[in-house]
């Protein structure tokens, strides 16, 4: 993980692992950081898109013909208000050719142990999609 989800105690590190092409205008992404295996096989950043869900997207694409590994636009967030709760992360997908396209959800603790995850791993999104919603739905437990 990245110097920032190290000096972080509680947090949740919420991960939106897109794979998709298009024609784009990369713009930089506030409060996000690009990250994953291999994110220099990857152009990050947002596009206007026409019939998307809101006015801004962001946009994960894959610049290299074999990428060696995956490319993650990421953001972490202080666990501290939701203690004890079942925390939901949402986001409107729509997919170009992926391989895999997937949201991560993880709760760590003291230590950047990881206390509970989801990746949809067991239900990736592939091939060429329209918009659609996914979730990733994990419990913060009371020692995170």
């Amino acid at each position: 993980m990245t110097s920032k989800i190290s000096r972080l105690a509680a947090a949740f590190l919420m991960t939106l692992a897109l794979a998709m092409t298009a024609a784009y205008a990369s713009e930089p992404i506030k409060g996000w950081w690009e990250a994953g295996g291999a994110p220099q096989d990857y152009d990050f950043g947002t596009e206007h898109v026409d019939g998307a869900p809101s006015q801004k997207s962001a946009f994960i694409k894959c610049i290299v013909a074999a990428p060696q590994k995956w490319g993650t636009l990421s953001q972490a967030v202080s666990a501290t208000p939701y203690l004890g709760k079942r925390v939901r992360l949402s986001a409107m997908l729509k997919t170009q050719d992926a391989d895999s396209a997937q949201l991560w959800l993880q709760v760590q603790g003291s230590g950047n142990k990881m206390l509970s995850f989801d990746n949809m791993n067991d239900r990736p999104v592939k091939g060429t999609t329209d918009w659609k919603r996914y979730d990733a739905v994990l419990d913060v437990p009371k020692g995170a």
